[in-house]
This record gives structure tokens, C-alpha cells and sequence, in this order.
């Protein structure tokens, strides 16, 4: 107890960069979940400063520190996850957002399906409304759902943004994303995932998003994952 005490006095002083980037989430929830209350909030409050403010951020020790705590502090960060997604006042905003979706997989989340479901939301929301490719974090984003959350509802988002999101970004981060969930998909939801990506490469009106799906069909192929049958 008097080592907690100790961490706990020394975390609302100073973020625990060292801890918690040696740490995985569920390591950093239990170890903020072992501080007393006040210690808790104290540090929370300090990781949500840190990301909020452009210093800090840039700092890749401390943003990544900062977002492990607050996917490890679910639900209660929620809002503040939100609000961090909804900025896009310039590139350090994009950093952020690269760094959570680096961390809200959902093996790391809570066992709710009310929460997973609010996650999965925000980062369909993101993809459909993303614009650019700013700091990859569009990209990561679609990596994230294809190969980090195993759920049908996850696949469908995938095919929704492929399918309807107004910008090229998106579609194209829902491309790589579809092929990397069809590497570890069997039949039938594979073939399905491989039809989405072969209409895409054919029929997309951007040639840049044409050629990311083109590119995922060829490296699937790689690993004996074909194309389905042409359309008649």
C-alpha cells in the first residue's frame, strides 16, 4: 500500500511515461485501478491535459501514455475520446487520433456491449466524415476494425465505408481494412469481403482507391486468398 501511495503521489506530479509505455491497456488499467481515488482522477485529469494540449502531444512518449489511460479508464473517458476524435483543428489533432486507434482494440476494452458498440460508432462516424489521410490516422483507423475487432459488426461498417463514404480516404482505408480481415476470415464471409474489394477495383470512380483495392486483392492472393468469380 504505501508503494501505491508512493506511485500515486509521484503519477499526479508527473505523467509515468516509463510505466505505461512498457505497459499493455489492460497492464495500465490494473495498475491505475491499484491507486487510491484521488490518485486516479488526479492522473487521469493529467492525461487528458497532456493530449489536449499541443506540447505535450507532440511528445510520442507522453501521447501514447496519455491515450493507454484513457482506453484503460472506459467508459469513464468516453466523452473525452469523443471530443479528442471530433478535433480537427490541425496535425497534432491527427496524431491523436492515430494513437487511439493504435489502441482501442477490442480485446482491450470492457465486456460491455452497450460501450462496444458507442466505440465502434465513434470510429464508423471518423471514417465516414474523414477528409484526408492526415498522420496516417484515417488509415490506422481502418486497420484498426479489419484487424483488430473480429465481430461481424465490425465488417459491416468496413463495407459501409467502402460502399458510401464521400471521401477517397475513407474508402481506401476500408479497403485495406476489408483485406486484412479477409486474411483471417473463412467462407462464405471471406468471398463476400472478396466481392466488396473486386467491385471496388473495377467499378470505384477514384483511381487511387481503384488501386488500393487492386493492391489488396494481389497481396491477398499471396497468401492463396483468391479473387471470387468475375460477375457474368
Amino acid at each position: 500500500m504505501g508503494r501505491q501511495n508512493k506511485e500515486g503521489r509521484q503519477a499526479r506530479e508527473k505523467l509515468p511515461t516509463g510505466r505505461l509505455g512498457k505497459s499493455s491497456v489492460m497492464e495500465a488499467k490494473d495498475w491505475v485501478q491499484s491507486l487510491p481515488v484521488r490518485d486516479r482522477e488526479a492522473i487521469l485529469r493529467r492525461a487528458e491535459e497532456a493530449l489536449w494540449s499541443p506540447k505535450s502531444c507532440r511528445n510520442e512518449r507522453t501521447r501514447i501514455a496519455a491515450t493507454k489511460l484513457l482506453v484503460a479508464c472506459l467508459p469513464k473517458t468516453l466523452s473525452t475520446i469523443r471530443k479528442l476524435l471530433n478535433d480537427k483543428s490541425g496535425r497534432i489533432s491527427f496524431e491523436r487520433h492515430f494513437t487511439l486507434f493504435c489502441y482501442l482494440d477490442l480485446e482491450d476494452l470492457p465486456q460491455d456491449a452497450k460501450l462496444r458498440k458507442k466505440v465502434l460508432k465513434l470510429i464508423e462516424d471518423y471514417l465516414m466524415t474523414a477528409d484526408s489521410n492526415a498522420a496516417h490516422a484515417t488509415w490506422m483507423a481502418g486497420d484498426l476494425l479489419g484487424d483488430h475487432w473480429p465481430t461481424p459488426n465490425s465488417l459491416d461498417v468496413l463495407v459501409r465505408v467502402a460502399r458510401t463514404a464521400p471521401h477517397q480516404a475513407a474508402r481506401e482505408s476500408a479497403a485495406y481494412g476489408l483485406a486484412q480481415a479477409a486474411r483471417r476470415l473463412s467462407f462464405p464471409r471471406r468471398s463476400s469481403i472478396l466481392k466488396v474489394l473486386r467491385i471496388m477495383a473495377e467499378d470505384e470512380a477514384d483511381g487511387s482507391v481503384r488501386l488500393v483495392a487492386r493492391m489488396s486483392l494481389r497481396n491477398l492472393s499471396r497468401y492463396g486468398i483468391r479473387k471470387s468469380p468475375s460477375r457474368s
